[in-house]
């Protein structure tokens, strides 16, 4: 009887079928748009995207750049430091009040 598959065959075959639909089903997900819950991406280079939030705690950095103004701390809670690059200084702010400042006055 050649051209007939045994039993453990068959089932392997099936399995691999099974496998083969449920990854070509993910990728038609990914392609459609599709929300993903974990994605492990290699290397890449996005040119645009599209961020709702980024955590940062785990950043590590030897040298970081920062746009013109940097806010430490919680602004909303009045006690802040603001460093502001483009007029080079620095401002300590406690209850929304300037405490101490480094630089020119403005």
């Amino acid at each position: 009887m050649s051209g007939s598959i045994n039993t453990l065959q068959k089932d392997q075959l099936e399995r691999l079928l099974a496998d083969t639909t449920r990854r070509i089903r993910r990728l038609e997900a990914i392609l459609q748009g599709q929300p993903l819950s974990i994605v492990k991406i290699a290397d890449a280079s996005i040119t645009n995207a599209k961020i709702i939030s980024l955590g940062v705690d785990k950043l590590v950095t030897g040298r970081l750049a920062v746009g013109t103004i940097v806010y430490i701390g919680d602004v909303d809670s009045g006690d802040y430091i603001v460093e502001d690059g483009g007029n080079g200084r620095i401002v300590m702010y406690k209850d929304y009040v300037a405490q101490l400042l480094i630089g020119e006055d403005t």
